[in-house]
């Protein structure tokens, strides 16, 4: 990928996670349409500390004054207006991606709810028909 392609790409992320304040592999492929590429942005965010995950914990710990620290470096004024003018360009569906996410997680709720249902009915009859 080109270096200023990449470059800008980062800043996008970094500007969709300051004003969702939420970041997870799954909004990362959404947004980027590979998950090679979703993979290499999650480890760019943690090497560079903008994103920890704490010990015995699922969720991403986000450093937002490092990313204002980092987005104001790089010449961009971090309020709503200058965040919104970011995104638009090419992000238009950052909702969406959420909704998405969202939706795909709780698809892969119910059917291991199904499953673990379907194992206890299983065993049940097992134990109870003999």
């Amino acid at each position: 990928m080109n270096n200023d392609l990449e470059i800008n790409e980062r800043i996008k992320i970094l500007f969709i996670i300051y004003k969702f304040k939420r970041v997870s592999f799954g909004l990362l492929k959404n947004l980027l349409f590979s998950s090679a590429r979703a993979a290499d942005m999650l480890s760019w965010l943690e090497i560079n500390q903008f994103i920890s995950k704490p010990e015995d914990s699922t969720r991403w710990k986000i450093d937002c004054e490092k990313i204002e620290n980092y987005l104001k470096s790089k010449g961009y004024n971090v309020n709503a207006t200058d965040i919104n003018n970011k995104l638009k360009s090419d992000y238009d569906n950052v909702e969406q991606s959420f909704i998405r996410v969202t939706e795909n997680n709780k698809k892969r709720q119910c059917k291991k709810i199904i499953i673990v249902s379907a194992i206890v009915i299983y065993i049940l009859l097992i134990l109870f028909c003999g």
